[in-house]
């Protein structure tokens, strides 16, 4: 089927307003789909024993005039227990190469928050960085505390980068 200029509709068009409904009935039901898919994800991060929602207050220039807005941070805490594997402050992700306990911290910025508005036993976060550290709580980490932490990070990760070209080495096999 072709309209008065010549271009294909289909079958099925209709110049009526039954398709406008159609449409509006669609993007009714996609919200309303996509609240209960909210919900689900609020209950489940609600049920995460890791889960923290902080709130803090900052302060924007609108207008040229300071205003104060109260902003909530999710945040992933991390077991004490020695052996766990290193969850990610941020997204919650898990590390499954990196554990509590080792060395493996030195590759993480490490947080503990004394506020007392974690839920449950643990209290630790383990940042990429001093710098996302900073950026998400919109605090300031002393230059010293940041020098020694990329002071061990990136000894940590030299040792890595010499450990993992001695395994190579060794797993090198000569045929004659």
């Amino acid at each position: 089927m072709h309209d008065e200029y010549g271009n294909y509709i289909g079958e099925e068009y209709s110049d009526d307003e039954t398709s406008v409904s159609i449409s509006y009935a669609s993007s009714a039901m996609a919200n309303s789909v996509a609240k209960i898919r909210r919900k689900e994800i609020a209950e489940a991060k609600r049920l995460d024993p890791g889960y923290n929602k902080l709130y803090r207050t900052t302060t924007k220039i609108s207008g040229g005039e300071p205003v104060q807005k109260r902003v909530a941070i999710e945040l992933y805490t991390c077991s004490d227990t020695p052996g766990r594997m290193i969850r990610s402050a941020i997204g919650g992700a898990f590390h499954s190469n990196y554990r509590v306990g080792k060395t493996d911290e030195y590759i993480f910025f490490k947080v503990g928050m004394a506020t007392g508005e974690c839920r449950g036993d643990t209290n630790t976060m383990y940042f990429d960085t001093p710098e996302q550290y900073e950026k998400t709580l919109n605090v300031k980490v002393s230059q010293d505390i940041k020098d020694n932490w990329y002071a061990r990070f990136n000894y940590e990760r030299k040792y890595r980068e010499e450990l993992a070209a001695m395994e190579v080495s060794r797993s090198t096999v000569i045929v004659k």
